[in-house]
């Protein structure tokens, strides 16, 4: 989920310098539908507010699930750099 959510912001062109992260109040099982919400109304808009929106319950849910935000930005972007060297190895 973070690779999809991430490249959507980088193909938009979108520079998110922070984000705030709430504590949910919602379940589990609710916060992954309000959070499949958000994704669905940013494709409707295709605005960076409602990307933001998406973007920051998506690392509020992950701090349920036991993860630390910045730990997933990090992760993603060692897998990025693994990513590009595959396809210049023609992996």
């Amino acid at each position: 989920g973070m690779h999809f959510i991430l490249s959507i912001g980088i193909d938009f062109g979108y520079q998110v310098e922070s984000i705030d992260i709430v504590p949910l109040e919602e379940d589990l099982t609710m916060g992954f539908l309000v959070c499949n919400k958000l994704f669905v109304d940013f494709i409707e808009k295709q605005d960076f507010e409602s990307y933001i929106e998406f973007l920051a319950y998506f690392f509020s849910l992950s701090t349920i699930l036991g993860y630390n935000p910045n730990e997933l930005v990090e992760a993603y972007f060692l897998k990025l750099g693994v990513n590009y060297q595959r396809q210049d190895n023609n992996y």
